[in-house]
């Protein structure tokens, strides 16, 4: 019988081959430094003195002498930040005892900035022996021997380390190589750990270059992955993953599965925290089976209750998972408690992201836009922001990418095979599935399956086809708030990027072929044979170097009416409001100005105020003050007044406001603040367009009195 080849990166692991170089003799440096560097303690959390004001009159040797055992909490922390210098800081160089839980805050940051080198023994005392999070932050302008130490062990669970060694950067290096080279297994680690997070920032071979004295053996532990160092433990699985109770995992190509013992050795594999042969995995073993044997390890996970311990079997979906994988943990997600379950959906954001393919990556950007998963659309965002930017795009612009053809030809057209008989299913300028069968006659829809059909192929293809209409309705309704949005925001396309991405695309064909665009050289549309077509139906030349976006009623102006009637003659009904949308354009002299006066004085609906105020991009500040606020770009906004006075109540229907003014402002750092006056020329039409559109309701529908009542349905 021929032996099962195993994999050499499953044969031989990473901790069967030890990367442990020990250099003894080396020291590290000695004396303290003092460093707040640029930014490292931020300024907005230095509590000012005034939310401690200095006591009235004080007698400071009176005080001196009452402090600690006779004075209130609160005084203790006036006393210490008003006090003469030469009286205080004698007391945090021989401070032994910390703070009490309910006299820690941000204030202490304030001494240590202050005292720099004298005050060590406070924030010694308080970063070691304290109970407040915020505490490990005194430690973080020192760098010495028995900080490093410390900071070495915060990195392997997260704390301050990262900031002190963003500020100290390679100045540390002397301070934790000898406890990396050494022989104390935890000390060894710990330093290793905090190397590596610098390395992360600097470079591997940076941090080797720091430390002449052994630059060789540093660069061959950084240079080695954590598990061959022990710097990552070889992973204990759990009862729940035991390889006996899991499928099968097959080589590439399927000829045959991996014996148990490599079957354990890619589960504890899988458990690192830190990826070991993940290429190896992907590229040596079935896709197929991996998401499959992932999958299971999911499930056991869950079935023993979710451990957070073990959570690993959550985050390695991400190196195992294939596009099913993805669709089926979003329902998970949807599942999980929406507070309990967060720190869960969080891990199952970034497996999604981790998986990397369209299909998951479609599926963060569905969570991100989906109000039923509202406790996740920030995260889910935020994973989608980073997957697009390492691919060196923005949101957008990745989104763009990720719409699928669903298998679609160059025409929307695709065939379903039962076997038997075969059907031509094509989608018409309206995304609507047109059915033909193989006689050329029409049909109304994809017959169900008959006896005479082949019983595998026939429901495969009915399932198939009602898989299409579902998803081509998704893609119609994400493109749709897709492109709306890219008209608000005024994005544009190259022309190669424009033909990609909607002329040739088989379903966004379909939509952008209803929509009006604009370029340098005017606006055009796309006509039935996939030319452009300017107003008067002439072809319309694109122009190499131009730039394409969507166009905006408050660009067309005078245009506006000839393009309306263009669109009603072809019947192309719009995927939103485009050619009869409201628009607000401004004169000459309102644009020059900060301040729109025509809109003084309108009296508006409270409930189409609030309305306005729970869309995205409205925010509302202050109750004595009513305004509303729209952002324009990244510095300015249109700011809204609506008198003083509180809100009215959401019960009351009747209830009004009233415009006192519209202005154009600089956006402040603190949104309650007014800014300053801008010209409302150098803000974005389109966006003081929306804004002010958006808050205006619309106008009633009109009536004919003697119009007879239609019949029900």
């Amino acid at each position: 019988m021929t032996a099962v080849r195993t994999p050499a990166f499953l044969a031989v692991p990473p901790w069967d081959r030890p990367v442990k170089p020990v250099v003894t003799g080396l020291k590290p440096p000695a004396g303290r430094r003092f460093s707040l560097g640029n930014g490292v303690l931020d300024t907005d959390l230095l509590i000012e003195t005034h939310q401690f004001p200095e006591p009235e009159d004080p007698d400071w040797d009176d005080l001196l002498g009452r402090y600690p055992a006779r004075m209130p909490r609160i005084l203790r922390t006036r006393f210490l930040l008003h006090a003469p210098e030469d009286i205080v800081r004698p007391l945090l160089a021989a401070w032994t005892k910390p703070l009490e839980a309910d006299q820690t805050g941000r204030w202490p940051i304030t001494l240590v900035a202050k005292y720099g080198l004298d005050a060590f023994p406070y924030a010694w005392t308080q970063a070691v022996e304290g109970r407040s999070g915020l505490d490990g932050r005194l430690l973080v302008p020192y760098l010495d021997a028995a900080v490093a130490e410390v900071m070495a062990g915060w990195a392997l669970h997260g704390g301050w380390a990262r900031t002190w060694l963003d500020l100290h950067g390679l100045d540390v290096v002397p301070y934790l190589a000898p406890a990396a080279l050494g022989r104390g297994t935890a000390a060894r680690r710990a330093a290793e750990a905090a190397l590596r997070l610098l390395a992360d920032g600097h470079g591997a071979d940076t941090a080797p270059a720091a430390y002449p004295d052994a630059a060789d053996e540093l660069r061959t532990v950084l240079s080695a992955h954590p598990l061959r160092t022990g710097a990552v433990p070889r992973p204990k699985l759990p009862a729940w993953a035991a390889p006996a109770a899991l499928p099968k995992v097959l080589l590439r190509g399927g000829e045959a599965a991996l014996p148990p013992a490599a079957t354990r050795t890619l589960a504890e594999l899988l458990a690192t925290p830190v990826p070991c042969a993940a290429d190896e995995t992907r590229a040596e073993l079935d896709p197929a089976s991996l998401a499959e044997f992932g999958w299971a390890l999911f499930e056991g996970w869950r079935a023993a209750g979710e451990p957070d311990g073990e959570a690993w079997a959550l985050v390695q979906l991400g190196r195992t998972g294939d596009d099913t994988t993805a669709r089926r943990l979003v329902p998970v997600i949807a599942a999980w408690p929406r507070f309990a379950g967060h720190r869960e959906s969080k891990r199952a954001l970034a497996a999604l992201a981790a998986i990397g393919t369209d299909a998951s990556l479609r599926a963060l950007r569905a969570v991100s836009a989906d109000p039923k998963y509202r406790g996740l659309v920030f995260d889910a965002a935020s994973v989608f922001r980073d997957a697009a930017a390492a691919r060196g795009l923005a949101p957008e612009e990745l989104a763009d990418r990720l719409v699928p053809d669903l298998g679609l030809d160059a025409d929307a057209s695709t065939t379903f095979d039962y076997g038997s008989r075969r059907f031509l299913v094509r989608l018409d300028d309206r995304l609507r599935p047109q059915v033909t069968g193989e006689d050329g006659k029409p049909r109304k829809s994809l017959p169900k399956p008959s006896a005479k059909d082949d019983p595998d192929l026939a429901p495969a293809a009915h399932r198939a086809f009602t898989e299409l209409k579902k998803h081509v309705l998704d893609v119609l309704d994400e493109r749709r708030r897709g492109l709306e949005t890219a008209m608000v925001d005024g994005r544009t396309w190259t022309p190669g990027e424009f033909r990609d991405l909607f002329v040739r695309h088989p379903i966004v064909y379909r939509i952008a072929r209803r929509l009006l665009w604009r370029a340098d050289a005017g606006a055009f549309r796309i006509a039935e044979d996939g030319t452009f077509a300017d107003v008067r139906d002439d072809p319309f030349v694109l122009p190499e170097a131009a730039r394409i976006g969507i166009a905006h009623p408050v660009h067309l102006a005078g245009a506006l009416p000839a393009w309306r009637e263009v669109f009603g003659d072809y019947e192309l009904l719009q995927p939103f409001p485009q050619l009869d949308r409201p628009a607000v354009r401004l004169t000459a002299p309102e644009r020059d100005g900060d301040r729109l006066d025509r809109f003084a004085g309108r009296t508006l609906r409270a409930s189409d105020v609030r309305s306005a105020r729970d869309g995205t991009r409205w925010a509302e500040s202050g109750t004595a003050d009513r305004r509303l606020w729209w952002r324009v770009g990244d510095g300015h906004r249109v700011v809204v007044g609506l008198g003083s006075g509180p809100w009215p109540d959401e019960d009351d229907a009747d209830a009004t406001l009233t415009v006192e003014y519209v202005r154009a402002t600089t956006l402040p750092k603190n949104p309650d603040a007014p800014g300053d006056p801008a010209r409302f020329a150098d803000l974005a039409p389109i966006s003081v367009s929306e804004a002010l559109t958006t808050l205006m309701p619309p106008p009633e529908a009109p009536t004919t009195p003697d119009a007879p009542t239609p019949p029900p349905p």
